[in-house]
């Protein structure tokens, strides 16, 4: 059994190869005959790639890399905030004898305007915000002349797709995760030198837009320190006010027993701890009272009142003008891109040389199946 199973597998053997061998050989003769098809549907494919590689609409993308800014890039900024740091400024309070000491903190509101890094995040998030690119693209000249192109108005539902379309066209991307400060900026457009331009204007828009928004909070926070102020001036001056009143009445009264008493001068043996002291004698009494009437300035009683004006003086100043700032620093600044992002041309080609091989060798294989049949 065991030898006449290995005989007939000697047998068998030979027989397949040669069924393949004749198989391939039939395979070859059939492709070689249909040759001319073959190469007929390769040069028709090649020779749609090569029209449609021409044709289609060309893409290319500007790229710079940046970095938070230098301090002497925001260095117009900071000194403009820090005019109004006194008014910032308090004097520490001390619990054990309840006063506030001479020792002056700074404040820190106006710390985080003038943040590098809180500044750069602020560029980031303004250059990929959907709005501010809308917003942008619908003013853009590069833009504007892409949809003439194309023929597309600004009013048709085709305009907002090429929006939102363009939309991920302007993009800042980190570049390494472990380093979140380098950051790509990609702007990308129909030609080489639009790319560029819409990438150095939409910079422009950005730091610009993002200037106004760091003045504008500047102003709020010096408006709301200044309305924090005007209310604890008129506080203060209000209870000061109703301290007078009463040292005024206190003295009048003091004035009325002095007089009684017949005392005109001062006396040192009286008890100046009485509620109407009437030890100075009811001359300096009568001289107080005259005074403190005609006393028009309350900081004389409490310091603290000529420190709230002083400090709403300084937040009166006016703010310089600043018209731009530069919000980072270029590591590598935008300049023509060398190549474009689509259509690879020679790719396109070398794929419809690939399809078209396959499809003229479908067509001859089943020319021959058919024929055979």
């Amino acid at each position: 059994m065991t030898s006449g199973k290995q005989s007939e597998l000697q047998y068998t053997r030979p027989n397949s190869h040669q069924e393949d061998d004749i198989d391939l050989r039939i395979l070859f003769k059939v492709l070689l005959q249909g040759k001319s098809t073959i190469v007929a549907c390769t040069l028709l494919f090649v020779a749609t790639a090569a029209v449609y590689a021409i044709n289609a609409q060309e893409w290319w993308t500007t790229k710079a890399v940046i970095t938070t800014p230098r301090v002497a890039d925001v260095v117009t900024f900071s000194q403009a905030v820090k005019r109004y740091q006194p008014a910032f400024d308090y004097n520490q309070f001390n619990a054990e004898n309840n006063s506030f000491s001479d020792l002056v903190q700074p404040g820190l509101e106006l710390d985080v305007l003038i943040n590098e890094r809180t500044i750069f995040e602020r560029f980031l998030q303004a250059f990929n915000a959907s709005k501010n690119k809308r917003e942008f693209l619908n003013q853009s000249p590069v833009f504007v002349s892409a949809l003439e192109l194309l023929d597309i108005n600004d009013d048709t539902r085709a305009y907002s797709l090429a929006v939102n379309d363009w939309l991920g066209k302007l993009i800042a991307n980190r570049n390494d995760k472990t380093n979140n400060e380098l950051i790509t900026l990609s702007a990308q457009s129909v030609t080489d030198l639009s790319s560029l331009t819409l990438l150095n204007n939409y910079i422009a828009f950005i730091n610009k837009k993002v200037t106004a928004g760091l003045i504008d909070d500047l102003r709020s926070t010096l408006q709301i320190k200044k309305n924090e102020l005007f209310q604890q001036l008129e506080s203060r001056e209000l209870l000061v006010a109703q301290q007078l009143k009463l040292e005024i009445a206190k003295a009048e009264r003091a004035l009325k027993i002095a007089n009684a008493a017949q005392i005109r001068r001062p006396v040192q043996n009286l008890n100046k701890e009485e509620i109407f002291a009437i030890d100075i004698g009811a001359d300096a009494i009568s001289e107080k009272v005259n005074v403190l009437k005609s006393l028009d300035d309350l900081s004389i009683l409490d310091p603290n009142l000529g420190q709230i004006r002083n400090k709403l003086a300084i937040l009166q100043r006016e703010l310089p003008q600043i018209e731009n700032l530069t919000l980072f620093s270029y590591l590598e600044s935008a300049e023509l891109p060398l190549n474009r992002d689509k259509p690879k041309r020679a790719l396109i080609v070398v794929l419809g040389a690939l399809l078209g091989g396959m499809f003229g060798i479908a067509i001859v294989m089943v020319r021959y199946v058919f024929r055979k049949d």
